[in-house]
């Protein structure tokens, strides 16, 4: 499955996504903090984008997501 996980990436995003790739997931976390977050995992992608903006559509329209959790 493909999972985007935006918005706010409080500390829930990261331990969730963790969860998520245990599972044999993709998952993407995309906020405007996303570079902030303390992330050492390679099968997580991360986009440091505010999904307020236009761009954000545009970076992620390559995704087919299954499932979206802002």
């Amino acid at each position: 499955m493909n999972i985007l996980i935006t918005g706010n990436l409080s500390s829930l995003a990261v331990p969730l996504a963790k969860e998520f790739i245990k599972e044999k997931n993709k998952v993407v976390l995309a906020s405007y903090n996303a570079n902030d977050l303390d992330i050492k995992v390679d099968s997580i992608v991360l986009h440091s984008i505010n999904p307020s903006e236009k761009i954000f559509r545009d970076a992620l329209s390559s995704y087919k997501f299954d499932i979206v959790i802002y």
